[in-house]
């Protein structure tokens, strides 16, 4: 794997403008949005089922969500779950009392870990704070501005 971090995809170069104004991968596979369907394995994970319920449409609405990237979302949305699951338990308290005192739960190493990659992933389809920072949404086609508009006679 090169050195430095990965490149941005196409669309979220567009999405945000193309800041950099570098020259964009016109050859890059684009996935056709289609409706999603969870895998059966993710299934049986509530949270994270709910999670992908409520993200995929999102993602799918920008164009950042296609069916080779089914597989990635899953792990975002099991990672997500694994995160709310430890976090939960941490609300009774970060530390558990043992025979020789107190000591970190090991929910503390999961959530972090869990974090980590929560962060990996949601960074590679953009949804991450500061990628948010950087997209500029156009309007919907319909609702489009020429520069132009109101200066023609």
């Amino acid at each position: 794997m090169p050195p430095g971090p990965p490149p941005t995809p196409t669309a979220l170069k567009i999405i945000r403008g193309n800041p950099g104004k570098g020259r964009l991968n016109r050859n890059e596979p684009k996935p056709a949005p289609s409706p999603l369907d969870p895998p059966t394995w993710l299934r049986g994970d509530a949270t994270a089922l709910a999670i992908w319920r409520e993200e995929a449409p999102r993602l799918l609405t920008l164009g950042l969500l296609g069916q080779v990237d089914r597989l990635l979302f899953a792990a975002l949305c099991e990672r997500a779950s694994v995160y709310r699951r430890a976090a939960r338990t941490l609300r009774a308290g970060l530390t558990q009392d043992t025979n020789g005192g107190k000591i970190s739960r090991p929910e503390v190493s999961i959530a972090r870990g869990a974090l980590y990659g929560l962060r990996q992933i949601a960074g590679a389809f953009g949804m991450s704070p500061s990628d948010r920072t950087r997209l500029m949404a156009e309007p919907p086609t319909g609702e489009r501005k020429s520069k132009w508009a109101g200066r023609l006679k």
